[in-house]
């Protein structure tokens, strides 16, 4: 059986640039210069639209059922970044705490950007770096003409970094890889705990495979928490992309979440119910560590409804 770190070293060493990169940028959710729930606006993508309105759901969902306001000593405010690789799309998103002009904040802002034909390493360095921005222009901006010039503007120094990425992509890849492990062990992770997780995934990807239907389609998909270098978020994220698609392919959806300044991240193959992503409000109190005694984060239990379809979303 080949090592982990050979297997992810081979996946470095093959990946090629796609030419042509493309980055299309959106937002949704609340902002004070809107009196309600407001997007999405941007450049909408079928992609953005899946992944925005399964967002949109899981947090509605869990504010509906009363998940977070059930545990106050157990929950933390909404700041996350999120790599999420769906075949060969990627869509990076940073959400943060806010609320609409009526001082209702139960659903954050998100704003989420879809890459095409760009290494996740791209990504990493160029994109969450301008949602960083995105975020704190957001913050200052008072009216939604603002925010709607903030958006456009990204997307247009995004689009124009994503036109000459091929060629800095391509030599790139053509660089000995780096090691896997470079900037994260010694950060407080060893091998044997890394190499553990992915052991943990294995057995529960193989117990649903029986129950796995098309791409991106898993019945009970897999997931885990797991302990980050809390200073190293970005790096984090990319780290667990990497390893996951190296070692599960690039059909499967992967999907990494990290509150910003903590020190775990939740990570999941296979497209995430609502009831798993309770895990955006929940710390390590309420949910917790994968291989600590109450576990990883478990599928909704068979006895919890989903809310009906019509529900409105909960302010």
């Amino acid at each position: 059986m080949a090592s982990l770190k050979g297997i992810v070293m081979e996946w470095r060493s093959g990946r090629q640039a796609e030419g042509g990169g493309r980055v299309h940028l959106a937002a949704f959710g609340k902002h004070p210069a809107w009196a309600d729930h407001f997007g999405p606006l941007g450049s909408l993508t079928e992609v953005l639209d899946h992944v925005m309105s399964l967002l949109e759901r899981a947090v509605r969902e869990n504010v509906n059922k009363g998940t977070w306001e059930a545990k106050p000593q157990q929950t933390i405010p909404f700041g996350h970044l999120f790599l999420w690789r769906r075949e060969q799309d990627i869509v990076a998103g940073r959400m943060w705490y806010s609320m609409d002009t009526g001082g209702r904040d139960k659903f954050p802002m998100t704003v989420c950007a879809h890459a095409q034909g760009l290494s996740v390493g791209w990504v990493t360095r160029h994109v969450l770096t301008c949602l960083a921005e995105i975020e704190t222009a957001c913050r200052k901006a008072e009216r939604a003409d603002v925010v709607h010039r903030c958006l456009a503007d990204a997307q247009q120094q995004l689009q124009g970094l994503a036109q000459g990425a091929s060629a800095e992509t391509s030599a790139a890849d053509g660089q000995k890889p780096p090691d896997p492990w470079a900037g994260l062990l010694g950060l407080g992770l060893d091998r044997d705990y890394l190499d553990g997780i992915v052991q943990y995934l294995d057995a529960r990807t193989s117990e649903d495979a029986p129950r796995t239907g098309g791409k991106n389609r898993v019945v009970n998909p897999v997931a885990a928490r797991v302990v980050i270098p809390v200073e190293h978020a970005a790096e984090a994220l990319l780290f667990w992309t990497d390893i996951l698609v190296a070692k599960y392919g690039k059909d499967r959806s992967i999907l990494v979440l990290v509150p910003r300044e903590k020190a775990w991240a939740d990570i999941f193959l296979g497209e995430p119910t609502s009831w798993q992503l309770r895990c955006l409000r929940l710390s390590p109190a309420g949910l917790s560590l994968t291989g600590e005694s109450r576990g990883p984060i478990a599928t909704e239990p068979a006895d919890r409804g989903q809310p009906p379809s019509g529900d409105t979303p909960a302010s």
